[in-house]
């Protein structure tokens, strides 16, 4: 009768040690340091497979003259309809590492109260959205520039995407008036589950999203 040996687990999980040696490498590379302010790394967020060819053609063409930091200022991108999400690669983690369910969008901010139009207030609601990276000042010179306020904001693009907010109104007093977003430059999205990267032949979820009405309040009891 003949015995085998177990074989060796030869990867383990991310963060985990296993039986194979652990290398402390000393040697930080310098070009990689230097490469990494040039270094984006994209993933289409979508079902369907795109041709590659025209992708990159499509990307070339684009981006010809602009600078990683002006790509990623500008973002986001749509290569044939589909989400491009764009991470700048830093020299301290891996390819592997670079996380893709967050990406910046500009939220317009609709019927909120004049007298509530501060940037305070683009923040707090901002917040509700993602991370905020940049607001939009809704007043020049004292003077109402558009009839709804800009943030842009870090978004997990996992999760259904917020149609709106409830905003007390306490001089009126239990009374809430629905203030609602609008996102910029949003394709590949199904209104039916509020998600990005897929269509409705794609998605398996229960509907998740109501229009939304400008028009509507809720009385609090």
């Amino acid at each position: 009768m003949s015995t085998s040996k177990p074989r060796p687990e030869i990867e383990g999980r991310r963060g985990e040690r296993n039986d194979e040696q652990v290398l402390e490498i000393e040697d930080r590379s310098e070009a990689g340091y230097l490469t990494s302010k040039w270094s984006l790394i994209g993933k289409i967020m979508a079902d369907k497979i795109l041709n590659k060819n025209t992708v990159k053609g499509m990307i070339r063409k684009g981006w010809d003259e602009e600078t990683p930091k002006q790509i990623l200022q500008d973002s986001p991108w749509n290569v044939l309809g589909a989400l491009l999400n764009l991470q700048r690669w830093v020299p301290d983690i891996s390819l592997y590492e670079i996380d893709f369910i967050r990406a910046p969008f500009w939220v317009q901010i609709h019927g909120l109260l004049l007298a509530k139009t501060s940037t305070q207030s683009v923040i707090q609601i901002g917040f509700v959205l993602g991370g905020v990276l940049q607001v939009e000042k809704p007043l020049v010179q004292d003077r109402l520039m558009c009839s709804y306020l800009r943030v842009r904001v870090l978004i997990d693009i996992t999760k259904p995407l917020a149609t709106g907010v409830w905003v007390t109104r306490k001089e009126l007093g239990n009374i809430w008036i629905w203030v609602f977003f609008k996102y910029e430059i949003l394709q590949n999205f199904y209104y039916g589950c509020g998600r990005i990267s897929h269509d409705q032949k794609s998605c398996k979820e229960a509907k998740a999203v109501c229009p939304y009405d400008s028009t509507k309040y809720l009385s609090k009891f």
